[in-house]
């Protein structure tokens, strides 16, 4: 999606024709400094946000809308820029 006009979109500043990330169903529950936390379901873990400027520490909950898999609990790493399982491996 682009930006019709400057606007800030989880704790992110977009200026007007910009690039917004695609969070689907994910949404941002808390801001703090750099760190956020998302919620959202398991099957939109690809679309997890890896800005510039996302802090170590953000945190995610996946639940998996279809029952199939478990609830994920992720943290991500900014050096790395990835998203890990807090029960072990990547989640992207």
């Amino acid at each position: 999606m682009v930006a019709e006009k400057s606007v800030i979109i989880d704790g992110q500043f977009y200026k007007k024709g910009a690039e917004i990330w695609d969070l689907g169903s994910l949404q941002c529950t808390e801001v703090c400094g750099n760190q956020r936390s998302y919620q959202g379901f398991l099957k939109d873990k690809a679309k997890l946000p890896k800005y510039d400027d996302l802090g170590t520490g953000s945190s995610a909950t996946l639940i998996d809308d279809l029952g199939i898999e478990s609830t994920v609990f992720a943290k991500y790493d900014a050096q790395t820029k990835t998203w890990y399982n807090l029960m072990g491996g990547v989640v992207v």
